[in-house]
């Protein structure tokens, strides 16, 4: 080969099992003179990787498999939601406010609807939305929790002798 040819290792085939050289035509081309502002590299080792195999198929690309993934992880996400939540408001049955579980219970049958129909904008859509309001079902829990835990006023006296009650003790670390 001279100095101003290239050679070039085309896919002439697609390959079906193993590649075979007959999947591949090896050609030589003049070696085009570099244009203003460019430049001309001269590859020495070429690499074909396990990654490529996918590369060499009629598949436009791993487009396909990727937003499928995704599809799966927002609905795997939401039905995980869905449990999640109905347990969350199991566990603070009594603590939520009619309002606020109205709301996410809403929430959650839409969510399950979304799922049923394999509607995934929607499932992102309530999944933001569920995850929003069960925050801010937290957060009013926590914050009655801390309101009742800083009264200093208990709603009932203490029982018994308050110098019975006491026990001093020593804290070391």
């Amino acid at each position: 080969m001279s100095e101003s040819m290239n050679q070039q290792i085309l896919l002439k085939s697609y390959p079906t099992g193993e590649p075979k050289e007959s999947d591949f035509a090896v050609v030589e081309t003049a070696i085009p003179e570099p244009g203003e502002g460019e430049i001309l590299d001269r590859t020495i080792y070429l690499s074909l990787d396990p990654y490529m195999r996918g590369r060499m198929s009629d598949r436009a690309s791993y487009e396909e498999d990727r937003r499928r993934r995704e599809q799966i992880d927002t609905k795997n996400n939401a039905d995980s939601l869905v449990y999640q939540s109905e347990k969350q408001l199991e566990d603070l049955d009594g603590q939520v406010s009619d309002a606020d579980k109205e709301r996410a219970v809403s929430l959650i049958g839409d969510l399950r609807s979304a799922i049923g129909q394999e509607n995934y904008d929607q499932m992102r859509s309530l999944t933001t939305d569920l995850k929003q309001a069960l925050m801010q079902i937290g957060s009013a829990v926590y914050a009655k929790a801390g309101a009742d835990a800083s009264n200093p006023h208990p709603a009932s006296p203490p029982s018994g002798n308050s110098e019975e009650d006491v026990i001093d003790a020593d804290f070391v670390p």
